[in-house]
């Protein structure tokens, strides 16, 4: 799955942070040269606009106890026993938060900011 897709399906599944709805408008914004390319979610509800990083972090390394209480979650989704966790962050809103994954389906069990 391209990354744009694979965020725009975990974005539509966290809440803004400004009106804690959950629909966005996703782009891609990319400048000439050797620049990193920024995604950029645009709340479809408040306007609220922040830029998503896809450095990501497999948190079972630096937060086990964490890992470890979200190992037992069964999807709802395909009833499987398993979680990947992965901690996002925003550098410009200096914000972060944690999402915990099925390993099985991929579908976004829990969230934490």
């Amino acid at each position: 799955m391209d990354p744009l897709t694979e965020i725009q399906r975990q974005l539509n599944q966290v809440p803004c942070p400004q009106c804690q709805k959950s629909r966005f408008d996703l782009t891609l914004h990319c400048k000439l040269g050797d620049d990193e390319c920024l995604y950029t979610a645009k709340c479809q509800f408040c306007g609220h606009m922040f830029n998503i990083s896809t450095e990501t972090k497999n948190l079972s390394r630096n937060q086990p106890d964490v890992a470890r209480g979200l190992s037992g979650l069964r999807c709802y989704s395909c009833d499987q026993v398993g979680t990947e966790l992965i901690f996002r962050c925003d550098l410009n809103e200096r914000t972060c938060l944690y999402v915990a994954s099925c390993k099985h389906c991929g579908e976004i069990l829990h969230y934490y900011q």
